[in-house]
Parts: structure tokens; C-alpha cells; sequence
């Protein structure tokens, strides 16, 4: 339909056929039911119900086509305004469509968001007001991501510290990595464990690490990078392809930019830090340079982040001092009051909690996990320790270094695990314990004792692998022995 009074056109509405078929199926239904046999009643009404259905079926998908085809217009309005396409740099309406692109360089106004035919009202005047803060101006223009580089077979080999197969064309540039059931010949893959071997026979995978075990099973059209540790390999060359993926993103890479954020005059702000929309910061914060501060997060006085740390959305830290290179996803909780009470037979009394929170250099916290802040002395998280999602750590509990912690893991007040410490998930740790350096915890175990160093533990309550798989075990044939009895 031709637009020559710039009024949007409208699809047609069905809604007066529908009300007459409605009107038509209660009609027959009326007659049939009076004065013809019930069962030939109910059969004709069925028919005449499934070509009503019919009619607004079609009806309806002429409604749905239109909004389909508005919607896919936008979408390419607002690609080619981020490519820059010099068609694309004026408002335009499109008759075929009803829909309205338009540029305003840096960002994407609200007007050109909502679809208006020319010389229609809008809320911004784009020929006379700038656009607003809240587009988060960066640069003259909005440009895509550009894709991986990619890595060649060479230069894959050389992170590996191995030499490529002589049948192997060393220029050939591989662009990501993918499992060896979605990778496709521009991907390199791995295996480390038997039960993927069946992945592997079938992968079309430009190259794989593999170990020499797996070796044979490498198809002919996939590279083997023979390695010893395939995992390890392929997590540096990862790191390698996509470095945006190691720590949290921001929404807007404004550096040095505190527009829409609450920064207090006497926070000490780094080179190179990046502020999101809504985040706080308190009294004597300092913030080291190059880091990333996602939306909403709330920093307390006092607190101190190291360089090139990046924290995620919706996260909280008070009471701590947080070293170099360290990540906190979204929504951690960082130093607040421990369960601490005294308690008697008139009540619970709350001890004050005065200590802090000291997080090493490269640690990782995971999503939703909580770090309670000392009651007296600190809670210490060690250099390169990873803790996953949903881990509460209590007050006064003190980590060492390069321990791993996985999810919904509770350690209660005061306990000590030593260096290179692992902890399977769900488990549950009584306060006042320690665990010595290199010991092991198995997933879902209860643990009640201390545990001496480089031992495995688990159970419920935990005690020593062994002791625990001969319990089972005991059991097991004695459940065996009773009902056979």
C-alpha cells in the first residue's frame, strides 16, 4: 500500500469474520442439536469448528508475516547503521516495511530506535540535540568485533613446544577452538579422556591435541598435535586466540569515564579503569590501573583493588584489599559481617565483626559466592587460589594458595586449607579445622576432622578414600547377602 500521508499502514483486522464463523458455528450447532440425531450433530459441528480454525489460522499468519517482515527490517537498519553505511546516515521510512532507520553516529538515539515516518513529532529533535550520556559516547563510530586472527599450525606447535607431522602444511591458520563433535576444519580440538574416543574417530576438526594413547585414532583429514598434557596445551593456545574471553567484559569500554557512576572525591581511580552504568564508590577507595568495574558494583570506603582486576555486575566489596590480576563474577559478595553470635538463653547477641578480607594476585571468584570479612583477624584467600559459584567462605578462614574450591562448598569460620588444597562440590566443612597442603576432598563429603597433607578424603562424615570405598563396599554385600537370605 502506497504512503502519501505518512500514516503507517495497517494490516488488515479479521476480527468481523471471525465474530460471523463463531456466529455460524453456534447456529448449526443450535439445529443440529434439536432436530437431527446427536451423533451427526457433534460430527457436523467438528467440521465446522476445524474450517473456523482454518480461517483465522490464515488470518492470523498474515498478521504474523507483517510483523515478521517489520522486525527483520529493523534488524538490517540497525546493522548497516553499525557498519557505517553512508546509505544509512539520514533517517529514511521504508513503505514496504513501516519501519525507520536512522544513524546518529556514536550511538543509536531513542528516536532511532522507535519507528516514526519523517516529519512526525518525536521526543529528540536529531537535527538540533547531541545525543545523551546514556548512549555512552566512545567514538566517532560503532564498529563490530573484528574476528579472531586465528593461528597457524606453526605457531600452534611452538605454544605446544612440539613439532608438527610432515604431511602437515604449516601455514594453515586455524580461527577457534570447539569440541570434537561441533568442530569443523578452521577449529582445533583435544581429548584427554577414553570416553571421547568415539568423538574423536568421527571429528572434522582441523587439528587436535592428543596424547600418544589417543594417536591412532586421529581421522586422516584432522592434524595430531601429539602433546602430553592435550587440556593444558590447548588452554594456553585458547588464551592465545581469545584474550577478551580471560576476564569479565564491560558493557562499555569508556576508560577513565565516570559519567552515570557515584565516585567519591577522594577515590584514587587508575589509568585505563572501566566504569559501567551505576557504580559506587566510597571514601579512600583505590583502584589499580587497567581494571574493569562492571554495572551496579558498590565498593565500600577503604577498599583497594589491584591492577588489572576486573569485577563483574552487581557485585559488593567492603572491607577488603584485593591484589593483581583477580576476577570476581557477578554478583559476589566480598567482606561483609560473618555469622557471629553469642549466645544465651535470653538471646543471641551479636559480636562485631572488625577484620578484613585479603585476596591475593590472579585469584578467580565465581558467580554468587560470598567471603565474609574477619571477626577479628583477616580472611585470607591465597595467590591463584579459584573459587566456583555458590561458595560461602566464613569468617577468619584462611586459603592458601592455588587451592580450587567448586561449586556450593561451605567452609565454616576459622578453618585453615593449606596450599594446593581441592574441594569437590557440595561439600561441607566444620570450623576450626585444617587441611593440609595438596589434600583432596571428595564431592558431597561432610567433614568433620582435620585431614593431614596430600591425603583423600570422603564420605559422610569424611575419612580417608580407601576406608570409605571398604564401608561401601562392606555394606553393599551385606545388602546383597540379606536379600538373598
Amino acid at each position: 500500500m502506497p504512503i502519501s500521508d505518512g500514516k503507517i499502514p495497517e494490516v488488515a483486522k479479521p476480527a468481523r469474520k471471525r465474530t460471523l464463523v463463531a456466529k455460524l458455528v453456534t447456529f448449526w450447532y443450535f439445529v443440529f442439536d434439536h432436530f437431527i440425531d446427536a451423533t451427526l450433530s457433534a460430527t457436523v459441528t467438528m467440521i465446522m469448528i476445524a474450517l473456523a480454525m482454518r480461517h483465522i489460522y490464515q488470518n492470523g499468519l498474515a498478521v504474523v508475516h507483517g510483523v515478521e517482515r517489520r522486525r527483520r527490517a529493523i534488524l538490517l537498519a540497525i546493522d548497516a547503521m553499525m557498519r557505517g553505511d553512508p546509505k544509512s546516515s539520514q533517517s529514511s521510512w521504508d513503505p514496504a516495511f513501516g519501519t525507520a532507520s536512522s544513524a546518529c553516529g556514536a550511538a543509536v538515539s531513542r528516536s532511532a530506535c522507535t519507528p516514526h515516518p519523517p516529519d512526525r513529532p518525536t521526543d529528540i529533535d536529531e537535527r538540533n540535540t547531541q545525543p545523551s550520556q546514556s548512549c555512552h559516547e566512545t567514538s566517532p563510530s560503532v564498529s563490530l568485533i573484528p574476528p579472531p586472527s586465528g593461528l597457524t599450525l606453526a605457531e600452534l606447535a611452538e605454544e605446544a613446544g612440539v613439532s608438527l607431522p610432515t604431511s602437515a602444511d604449516p601455514t594453515t591458520r586455524l580461527q577457534s577452538g570447539a569440541s570434537l563433535e561441533t568442530a569443523q576444519s578452521w577449529h582445533i580440538a583435544y581429548i584427554d579422556h577414553a570416553r571421547y574416543a568415539n568423538a574423536l574417530r568421527a571429528t572434522k576438526a582441523g587439528a587436535c591435541f592428543v596424547s600418544e594413547r589417543f594417536a591412532h585414532l586421529v581421522p586422516p583429514d584432522t592434524i595430531p598435535i601429539i602433546v602430553r598434557d592435550p587440556r593444558l596445551v590447548y588452554a594456553r593456545v585458547l588464551a592465545r586466540l581469545h584474550p577478551e574471553a580471560l576476564r569479565v567484559a564491560p558493557l562499555f569500554c569508556r576508560a577513565n569515564a565516570t559519567e552515570g557512576c557515584f565516585v567519591h572525591p577522594s577515590a584514587q581511580i587508575g589509568t585505563g579503569v572501566v566504569l559501567d552504568p551505576g557504580v559506587v564508590i566510597g571514601e579512600r577507595v583505590f583502584i589499580g590501573a587497567g581494571t574493569t568495574i562492571g554495572a551496579h558494583v558498590v565498593l565500600g570506603p577503604d577498599v583497594v583493588i589491584g591492577w588489572d582486576c576486573s569485577i563483574g555486575p552487581s557485585v559488593t566489596i567492603t572491607h577488603c584489599n584485593m591484589g593483581d590480576r583477580s576476577i570476581v563474577h557477578a554478583g559476589g559478595r566480598i567482606g561483609q559481617d560473618g555469622f557471629g553470635f553469642a549466645m544465651n538463653a535470653s538471646g543471641h547477641l551479636k559480636v562485631p565483626q572488625l577484620g578484613r578480607v585479603t585476596i591475593g594476585n590472579d585469584v578467580e571468584i565465581g558467580a554468587n559466592s560470598t567471603v565474609d570479612r574477619g571477626s577479628v583477624g583477616d580472611t585470607v584467600i591465597g595467590d591463584g587460589t579459584k573459587i566456583d559459584n555458590l561458595v560461602q567462605v566464613a569468617h577468619n578462614v584462611r586459603i592458601g594458595r592455588h587451592c580450587v574450591i567448586t561449586a556450593q562448598v561451605g567452609i565454616a569460620g576459622s578453618t585453615v586449607l593449606e596450599d594446593y588444597v581441592a574441594v569437590g562440590g557440595h561439600s561441607a566443612i566444620a570450623g576450626h579445622l585444617r587441611i593440609g597442603r595438596g589434600a583432596q576432598l571428595a564431592a558431597a563429603s561432610r567433614l568433620m576432622r582435620d585431614v593431614p597433607a596430600g591425603e583423600r578424603w570422603g564420605g559422610m562424615p569424611a575419612k580417608p578414600l580407601r576406608e570409605w570405598f571398604r564401608e561401601q563396599t562392606t555394606l553393599k554385600k551385606l545388602a546383597k547377602y540379606r536379600t538373598g537370605a
